[in-house]
């Protein structure tokens, strides 16, 4: 279960697990305090120590300094990394077959699909770069990495981004996301996890909205070249936390109907 309570002070944060629970909630000056709630059985809640689910319903948490129970707040989702420690990755590669051509280059409101979300993700990055063949998406503005698993799906690209970074923790996205919500992204970064992943409330999750840390690289290379493809059977093995966000914070744009309704929206 999952809940939220928008509070006018700031941002509030439930973190929910196996009927344990904590709340953040800012004090009165604008720093964060954390209170140990009843659980549902009446007993102390406890802090979720693994796959935690969270949810921040608005405002950025690093824009808040830490009390005296900094430790209880960093146990529950870690202080997002500064701007400098971060890099945004666009994966645009892949075959686009429900979209019919390549849906990194399909025009929305006259911008690139990828060129789009890659200055949607800019703001809370240090740096933002595509993945994908330079030839093809060279022209878009943006630096562009090429897979060296070609045609091995979007793992090879998780792969390459992380192979390239310089940044400590990655931001991975696809290309077909057409409009990220800048305060969701923040709470990927704070997630506290070497692989926070955007995930909704019936249990379905975004591996390709997620924040990867650099050394998950090794993992996920051992994976490719074990024969491992699907992005879902090397989570488990990254040190994994699930970021709760809401279906209309990451519209997908998989077909041309997809594409239409969006721009009629």
């Amino acid at each position: 279960a999952f809940g939220s309570d928008a509070a006018s002070a700031g941002i509030t944060t439930k973190i929910i697990e196996q009927k344990r629970m904590v709340l953040i909630r800012p004090a009165a000056a604008g720093r964060l305090r954390a209170e140990r709630c009843r659980g549902w059985l009446g007993r102390p809640a406890e802090m979720p120590r693994s796959r935690t689910f969270a949810m921040v319903t608005f405002g950025w948490l690093k824009s808040f300094s830490m009390d005296p129970v900094k430790e209880t707040a960093e146990a529950a989702f870690g202080e997002a990394p500064a701007r400098r420690d971060r890099a945004g990755w666009v994966l645009a590669g892949g075959r686009s077959r429900r979209m019919g051509t390549d849906k990194a280059l399909v025009e929305v409101d006259g911008e690139a699909l990828a060129a789009r979300v890659a200055r949607q993700i800019a703001p809370v990055c240090g740096t933002v770069s595509l993945v994908g063949d330079p030839a093809k998406y060279g022209a878009l503005g943006y630096p562009v990495v090429a897979d060296r698993f070609t045609g091995e799906g979007p793992l090879a690209g998780i792969e390459a981004a992380l192979r390239t970074s310089a940044a400590e923790w990655n931001l991975i996205v696809a290309c077909d996301m057409a409009e990220l919500d800048a305060a969701m992204l923040e709470a990927l970064f704070a997630g506290g996890a070497d692989c926070n992943v955007a995930a909704y409330a019936d249990g379905r999750f975004e591996p390709l909205c997620g924040v990867y840390r650099r050394r998950c690289h090794a993992a996920i290379l051992a994976a490719i070249e074990a024969g491992v493809r699907r992005v879902k059977d090397v989570l488990p093995g990254l040190g994994l936390r699930y970021v709760r966000v809401e279906t209309s914070q990451i519209p997908n744009l998989n077909t041309p109907e997809d594409v239409e309704r969006y721009r009629n929206g």
